[in-house]
């Protein structure tokens, strides 16, 4: 990557870290939303993981990939209101 284009991008990233940091100080959060947040945070990180792995993931699997995604999204849906107790 260009130096040109590189630090630019690296101060962006680091200013959005240092707010990101600091909005917290700002208002005090109630439970529910630090929850919230932080749960939204680990998707988030989740779903960057998910998609960085699948291509390499494609190479193996070829044309099932699909039926394996699939699959696994089903399975955490109906898991997650299993163990929740949430009605399907």
């Amino acid at each position: 990557m260009e130096k040109a284009i590189f630090y630019p991008f690296l101060m962006f990233v680091f200013s959005i870290t240092m707010i990101g940091g600091w909005i917290p100080t700002i208002k005090l959060w109630s439970q529910e939303t630090f929850r919230l947040v932080i749960s939204f945070c680990a998707g988030i990180l989740l779903g960057a993981v998910f998609f960085h792995v699948l291509p390499e993931i494609s190479t193996v699997l070829g044309r099932q990939l699909g039926y394996s995604v699939m699959f696994g999204f089903l399975l955490n849906i109906y898991s997650g209101k299993i163990y929740h107790g949430a009605p399907l």
